[in-house]
């Protein structure tokens, strides 16, 4: 087995710095969790994830909940494109990061 190994390694292109810093980076609990095929869910839901500020929920509340409800989403897909009403919220309330 080890020499099937030896062969495979040589075989294979090393790994670059920029691959190992992006494997070493973070950790995986949570997707190592979910593609366990047995995830703690008590674990996962009691993990502390951050609140969202004040200023995001009212985006949330606001423009994006106005903007999915201009949206027909069986229309957008007949027509392939969005209408040009949700295209000026977009713009307006600045969907797009843009000052």
């Amino acid at each position: 087995m080890s020499r099937l190994l030896d062969r495979l390694r040589r075989r294979l292109p090393r790994m670059s710095a920029t691959e190992r810093a992006a494997l070493e980076a973070g950790t995986v609990w949570l997707d190592g969790e979910i593609f366990s095929g047995r995830p703690d869910l008590r674990r996962i839901l009691a993990e502390p994830y951050p609140e969202l500020r004040p200023e995001e929920r009212a985006f949330l509340d606001g423009p994006v909940a106005e903007a999915c409800r201009r949206v027909d989403p069986w229309a957008v897909h007949r027509a392939r494109r969005l209408p040009d009403e949700v295209w000026d919220l977009l713009k307006s309330e600045r969907f797009f990061g843009l000052t």
